[in-house]
This record gives structure tokens, sequence and C-alpha cells, in this order.
């Protein structure tokens, strides 16, 4: 009797072991998968089985964030240190987690995930209480429930619910529980970043993708000459000539008042534009309480200075009647039915009850917002172009050898598009020949810029029928304008060549021959992934990042701006000027009464096509009639990146042009 038993405790053991390593393949499978697509999102290329995987894994299951989050966390951290993704800066990352996380990260149902961190004294009672779960010595649970006693997590464990998906940050630092894998980790020395994400071992010449199509849209290869209407020359100009910023301005000489109501005017216009879209009734002021469901607009902002999660959000009003305040009330986000995508500086429109407590507890939120008026059409006939777009460096990070500008010039020379949109930042204040000021032959900035970049791209276009479009970014070291939005270069060209060289500002909207083209230099998506608070199922990201810029009306719709840690890199001066301080705070320094009060960097109109560059995956993604495009940067680190073709057909004026316009994402 006492063999039997013996036999029969020996095969329980067997199978619960065995039981779990099917299930705990099949959860960790998928988790891989999950975890190889939610960071190929950002460029990082995770290699399936690799021990960063599994570290990563471990990481998802011990604070219980989903593959989507793990990859936004990360993002969000490496971007204020040009961290590269390794085990090593996992550990450390693991810490930061841990001391930065309020509240304790692992949350379920509203309540903290409380593990045992187990010594050297007490790990048998780990192994004890697997074993004795497993025999089914819990009672009548389910085996899967049963197995969160031991050293596995249920798959329910593992996916926390949505109304947790953003959990919150820890203050005590709390050393968090011991990660599921205790083995000895291997360092991954791919070089996988996360600012500037990953990039292939080799230099710019040693690429091996060259001239590969990343993306498209109704075409895989754009023959550039097709794009070529009868009418000739191609019109390009301002799509509204009263909104275009085409000279410097005075800057930070705005009272804080003045910015403050810019900004909540803006709100308060585009909120009853909201309330007009969905057919809300008028809406109340938030000061005013209500017993019964009503609509109140705002914008959305945080409580602190931390990221945005559902316990932090605030729903700024109007002023105050005879008061430079406005009136903010706390939205509790937990009780409202989802999907929400939130960020600081959203405009919404909420609908619920307003309590005397100063807490609105919404049944809906609009967060979408609306998308903007669609683009006045005066000709009959519109398109009949091509266009190649590029956004720089137009160098790699650790040079200022411009061969892959050389390389947009040769092709432009070889294919003849009518125009040629390029995109800074021209000479990178990122570069490590620009920080340290070893420019050669002792150019200053703006010198290299004229004689090294200008001056080629004016004598190619001049030998063709093409147009050259130049657009400043606030990482140009040359530019003395760092401010949002950014004046065109100021720079001395010829009469003769004048007709074919259009300096813009940054962002700009464009008619092309009747064709609406809007666009941004500064990466905006980045900025928006690292700072929003999405509920719900994770769905399209990259499309849901474009439908903010469009149904927000405004192409830096993110109120305060992105913020670094990291100093921005001292810059050598210029001969006879003040050097640039570093800066501390945002990436982008935002001027609100240009912005909104004078509309330089709202969207007048719907586009036809939005360009946004970004470290994010290229992409292409069409959204109500527009086209949003993320052609990349031309390079990435020391290789090459990707740039964009498209034609755009002669054809009879419509609103919707998206299945004519024939578009590619090309590695340079």
């Amino acid at each position: 009797m006492a063999l039997s038993c013996h036999h029969t405790l020996r095969f329980y053991f067997w199978f619960a072991h065995a039981w779990n390593a099917a299930v705990w393949r099949e959860v960790g499978g998928k988790m891989e998968e999950e975890l190889i697509t939610a960071f190929e999102v950002f460029q990082i290329v995770l290699e399936s089985g690799s021990s960063l995987v599994d570290r990563l894994r471990d990481l998802a299951v011990q604070y219980g964030l989903t593959a989507d989050e793990l990859s936004e966390h990360w993002v969000a951290y490496a971007a204020n240190g040009s961290r590269e993704l390794t085990e090593g800066s996992c550990d450390e990352w693991s810490i930061k987690l841990a001391a930065s996380k309020k509240g304790g990260v692992g949350k379920k149902h509203g309540q903290l995930s409380e593990r045992k961190v187990y010594t050297k004294n007490d790990i048998a009672e780990l192994f004890e209480d697997d074993l004795i779960g497993q025999y089914g010595a819990l009672g009548d649970e389910d085996f899967s429930t049963q197995m969160q006693c031991g050293v596995k997590r249920s798959v329910e464990e593992t996916t926390p619910p949505s109304s947790t998906h953003k959990v919150r940050v820890m203050e005590n630092g709390a050393t968090p529980t011991t990660p599921l894998s205790s083995r000895r980790h291997t360092v991954d020395n791919s070089g996988h970043n996360g600012l500037t994400p990953s990039t292939p071992a080799g230099s710019y010449a040693q690429r091996k993708n060259s001239g590969a199509v990343a993306c498209s849209l109704n075409e895989r290869d754009v023959p550039l000459s097709r794009g070529r209407g009868r009418r000739g020359e191609v019109k390009v100009g301002h799509y509204d000539s009263n909104l275009a910023l085409t000279a410097p301005y005075h800057h930070v000489f705005q009272k804080i008042s003045d910015k403050a109501l810019a900004l909540l005017e803006w709100a308060e216009e585009l909120g009853r534009a909201i309330c007009h879209t969905h057919g809300l009734p008028e809406p109340l002021p938030l000061s005013q309480p209500s017993l019964e469901p009503a609509v109140y607009v705002g914008r959305v902002v945080c409580d602190g200075e931390g990221h945005l999660n559902s316990s932090s959000v605030l729903l700024e009003g109007a002023l105050q009647p005879g008061t430079l305040l406005s009136h903010r009330v706390r939205l509790e986000i937990p009780g409202s039915s989802g999907p929400y995508s939130l960020f600081p500086g959203q405009v919404v429109a909420v609908e619920g009850v307003n309590t005397f407590s100063g807490t609105l507890v919404p049944t809906t939120i609009y967060d979408q917002g609306m998308y903007p008026p669609l683009p006045k059409r005066p000709q009959d006939t519109i398109g009949g172009f091509s266009a190649v777009v590029a956004a720089g460096p137009f160098s790699t990070s650790d040079s200022l050898d411009t061969t892959p500008l050389n390389d947009i010039i040769a092709m432009v020379k070889r294919e003849g598009p009518d125009i040629l949109l390029l995109m800074g930042p021209f000479v990178d204040v990122n570069n490590s020949v620009v920080k340290t000021g070893s420019l050669p032959e002792d150019m200053t900035l703006q010198q290299f810029f004229s004689h090294r970049i200008l001056q080629p791209l004016v004598d190619c276009v001049s030998s063709q029928r093409t147009q050259l479009l130049l657009m400043p970014s606030q990482r140009d070291a040359h530019h003395p304008f760092e401010v949002y939005p950014q004046p065109p270069f100021q720079t001395n060209t010829t009469r003769q060549d004048r007709g074919r060289v259009l300096l813009l500002p940054d962002p700009c909207t464009l008619s092309v021959n009747g064709v609406c083209i809007g666009a941004t230099s500064t990466d905006i998506l980045f900025h928006l992934s690292a700072r929003t608070m999405f509920l719900g199922s994770s769905g399209d990201r990259m499309g849901r990042l474009a439908g903010h810029i469009l149904k927000q009306q405004c192409y830096y719709p993110l109120v305060p701006p992105y913020r670094r840690e990291e100093p921005h890199p001292q810059i050598k001066a210029e001969p006879g000027s003040k050097p640039r301080p570093p800066s501390e705070a945002c990436e982008v320094n935002m001027d609100y009464i240009q912005a909104f009060e004078e509309r330089r960097a709202t969207l007048p109109t719907r586009p036809d096509l939005l360009l946004l560059p970004s470290d994010l995956k290229p992409f292409i993604k069409v959204l109500e009639g527009c086209v949003c495009v993320n052609p990349g940067h031309l390079t990435r680190k020391k290789t090459g990146g990707t740039f964009v073709k498209l034609v755009v057909p002669e054809l009879p004026a419509k609103p919707d042009l998206s299945s004519d316009v024939a578009i590619s994402v090309v590695h340079i």
C-alpha cells in the first residue's frame, strides 16, 4: 500500500511539472512573439530565443506589463540617456523602475501584487509550496490558479486587465520581486539603442539593403518620371500665406499669462468644435458641479512632473472670471469605459457627473477630437508631380562625411523628380564631431552648411527641373532659432537660384499643384509615444499617434513638450556670437503665442499628405483620406536609413487622393 502511494505521488509529481512546463512554454512563446513585434515598432530588433528576449519576458511578468507597455517604458527610459538595449541595461532599467514606479507595478484590480522575496535561508519554502500546490493540496481550485503559489504565474496574472493597463509608479524605492529566472545572463552586444533605435552592424558603406522598399502604398516601385503633368512647371507655395512663418520673430518675450491665455482659448475653441461634431449640448464650465451627466471640455494635464497615469489625469478648463487662474478637476478614469488614449495637452470633451468634491466621473470621453476641414481645390485639375522626401541627419553620427546626401543628389540627377524636400537636421547637434567643434578646415557651422550641404544641392537643382525645399530642425546646430514654430533658414542665394529654392519653416502646410502637404521635422510621433496613456486593446499604435495630430489639428499638441533628463550637448559658438547654453528641460522649446494664437503650428486644413519623420519604424497610414507617412531618417547612427519617393498623377480635383497617390519608403 505504501509502495502504491509512493508511485502515485511520483506520477503526480511528474505530471504536474510536465503540465507546468507545457503551459509556460505556450505562454512564453506567445509573449516572445508579442515582445518582438512591440519592440520592432521602435526599430529595435530582437532575436527569437535569445537571452535578451528571456530577460524582457521576465521583466514583463515581474511587473505585470504587456509587451506594448514594456516597449513604451523602455523607450521613455532610454530616450533620457541614449541607452542601448542589452541585458546589462535591463538590470539598470529594472532598478530604475523599482525606484520610480509609484504604488508599484504589477497592480491587479487596484491591489498591489505582493510576492515574497526569497533568500538563501528560506528558498526551500518556494519549492515546498510549489510541490504541495501541484499535488492538489490547496483545495478544489483550478490547477492554473494553484500554480501562482509556485515559480510560474498564471496566464491571467501575466496579462493584467485593461483597467490597470497603465500602472502607477513606486516612490518608496522598494526592491521589486525576484525575477522568475535567476540564471546568470551573458551580455548581448547587438548594439540596440532606445533613443535612436537599433541599427544593423557595420558602417554606411557596408549596408546591404540599399534600394529595398520598406513599405509602400498603391505601388511597390514608384517611377518618378510618371508624375510629370502636362502643365509643365510645378507650382509650390504655402497653403495659407497669412499663416506662413516667413521671417524670424521675437520669442521668449511673452508674459506667462499671455501664453496661458493662448492655450486656453485654443482648447475652448477646439473643444466646442468637438461638441458640435459629436452633436453634444453646450458644455458647462468646469467650476459648475452637476448632479446629472453634463458635458465639459478642457485640456488634459498631469497632476505632477511624472508620466500620465489613470490616477494623475486632470482636466483644465477656461479661466475663472476676473482672474488668471483656470479651474481644474480630477478625471476618475478607472470608473469609465474605454478604450481611451490620453496625453498632456490633449483637448477633449467629457460627458459625466462633476461632483462637489472636484472629481469628474465620466461616462464617455471624446478623446479623438475632430479632423480639420477638407482642403480647398481652386483648380479643376490637381497633381501631376513627383517628389523625393528625406529627413536628416545627412551624415553618420560619428563624422560629417556627406556621402548619404551625395547619394540623394545622385539619385535626383538620375531620376529627375519635380520636388526635392529635405528636412533637418542638416548639421546635427548630436553629431560627435559637432559636439567637439572639430569641423574640417576650421569651418564654422554656418560655413559647413553653406559649402558642404547647400551649395551641392543648389548646383544639383540648377541643372535639373527639380525644385528644392529646405526645412530646418531644432537639432540644427547652425540655426540661431531653437524655437517651435521655427523660422526658415536665412541664407544668401542668387536671384537665379531663388526660383528653384524655397526655404520653409517648421512646421508648414504647402500647396503643390493643388495638393495639400503638411510637414514637420520635429519628432512628435516619438514624443507622443513616450507620453501617451492608453487604456484598452493596443490596436494600431502608429495610426493612433498620427491620428492625434490630425484630430487635435496641431503639428505639436503635446503640452508641456517632451522633456529629457540629460543636458543638451554644448556646441562651440560661432565667432562673435554667444554659445548655445545646455538645455536640461524641453526637447522642443514652444512659443505658444506663435503656435496657437498666430496659428503657426496648427493645421488649417486636412492635408492630402502628412509627413512626420520619426525615430519610430517607417510607415504609411491612410486616415480619413489623409496619407500619413513616416519617412524615417536618411541615416541611423552609423548606417543608412530611409527616404520617400512619391508620385501624384494629374487628376480631376476631388476630396480623397489616397487611392491615387503612389508612395514608397526606400532604404538609401
